[in-house]
């Protein structure tokens, strides 16, 4: 993990930074579900002192991804499926209409920028590189919001939907997904949005959201011990 340079930073940044930071590397499986969490150590790997460490904890055990075990310690909290259904059922239906209303906004622009990140992703398949497929993944949906002017909407998600993008990078990163299919769709909403034909593009969108938790069978049977009961 990298430590950080806090010259020029005053403390306020420095916590975001550490709290960002430790979100990702739990988001990436750099601390695994039920691990055992020791501020003093984090202290040593960020090069950070222990202040920014505890409020980033804080914020962590808010966001559900820490939990306090009384006389044991803190640690990183399991993935909650039901959440992360929850998550999904959200995001499902608000992302149905927010697609759908991107058709009366969209630019060619716009569109180009969607296909740029699909070329982007089609790398990433053949580089075998989930990371840069998750986060352009990411990226390719936040632009929807964006261009329906709900950018708002998309950040209020990311709350709702931690325990769905948890279960989301476990299963990009240990399973036989089908990349290709995720882009196959992709490119069709896109070519329904260019065709203005609001209502495919709604049913896809949706159909595509039923994906996030496809093969939670085998992600349970293959890490039982990641998940609560």
């Amino acid at each position: 993990m990298k430590y950080f340079c806090t010259g020029g930073l005053n403390m306020e940044n420095l916590q975001d930074q550490v709290y960002h930071r430790l979100f990702r590397a739990i988001l990436e499986l750099e601390y695994i579900p039920g691990q055992r969490i020791n501020d003093k150590a984090l202290t040593e790997e960020l090069n950070v002192s222990r202040t920014p460490i505890r409020e980033a904890i804080v914020r962590l055990k808010k966001d559900g991804l820490l939990v306090v075990v009384p006389q044991s310690g803190t640690y990183v909290s399991k993935i909650d499926l039901h959440a992360a259904l929850d998550g999904r059922f959200v995001r499902e239906n608000i992302e149905k209409i927010v697609v759908r209303e991107s058709i009366n906004n969209i630019t060619a622009e716009n569109l180009k920028e969607q296909h740029r990140i699909l070329t982007d992703q089609s790398d990433a398949v053949r580089g075998a590189n989930p990371k840069d497929f998750f986060y352009l993944d990411n990226q390719f949906h936040q632009n929807f919001y964006k261009y329906d002017d709900k950018s708002e909407v998309w950040r209020w998600l990311q709350n709702i939907t931690i325990q769905l993008d948890r279960f989301r990078w476990l299963r990009l990163n240990n399973s036989d997904l089908r990349w290709d299919l995720l882009i196959k769709q992709h490119t069709e909403i896109l070519d329904a949005i260019s065709r203005k034909r609001h209502s495919q593009a709604e049913q896809l969108a949706g159909l595509h959201m039923n994906l996030m938790l496809d093969e939670e069978d085998s992600m349970l049977k293959a890490f039982p011990e990641y998940f609560t009961e």
